[in-house]
């Protein structure tokens, strides 16, 4: 049975001319999964015209599979969920970087990022004594708490 998927933005290799053989592994199993081998190499040169053997695909596949990028079920592979959440995860951390970063810029203000450091400062040491080394979840509820929230996380992480 095979899964096919559609607007996958991120990994849209139909817009970019130069992209890499493990970037197009990636592509062509995150749109229809699982495939053997040969259908993965035979979509790759079908749609990406990257010229490259049979050999390297296998030789990639392999790779891919040994750091857990790819998963083997029978003789055919799918991207590894667990690669895909940990992908999500760095993805929200950037796009919160930026967003608290571009957030502060426009409102130009100095005072809103002294606020979340006092607040850091006064705040992190206690939380950092109280959940000691047990695994713990910061929520947040509002705009502006989510910035505050991030940058406990980063202290946090710190620490």
């Amino acid at each position: 049975m095979y899964l096919i998927m559609t607007n996958i933005s991120l990994l849209d290799m139909k817009k970019t001319k130069k992209r890499n053989v493990r970037e197009s592994i990636i592509a062509v199993l995150g749109r229809k999964f699982p495939l053997s081998m040969r259908k993965i190499f035979n979509e790759i040169n079908k749609e990406y015209k990257l010229g490259v053997t049979y050999q390297a695909v296998f030789k990639l596949i392999k790779e891919m599979t040994q750091e857990c990028i790819l998963k083997k079920e029978d003789k055919e592979y799918m991207l590894n969920i667990d690669w895909i959440t940990q992908l999500e995860d760095e993805i929200k951390i950037i796009k919160g970087n930026y967003a608290s970063h571009l957030t502060v810029c426009k409102q130009d203000s100095k005072e809103i990022k002294d606020r979340i450091e006092d607040f850091i400062m006064q705040l992190g040491p206690v939380l950092k004594n109280y959940i000691g080394n047990d695994k713990s979840c910061i929520i947040t509820l509002s705009g502006t708490g989510y910035y505050y929230a991030l940058n406990l996380w980063k202290y946090l992480q710190r620490e």
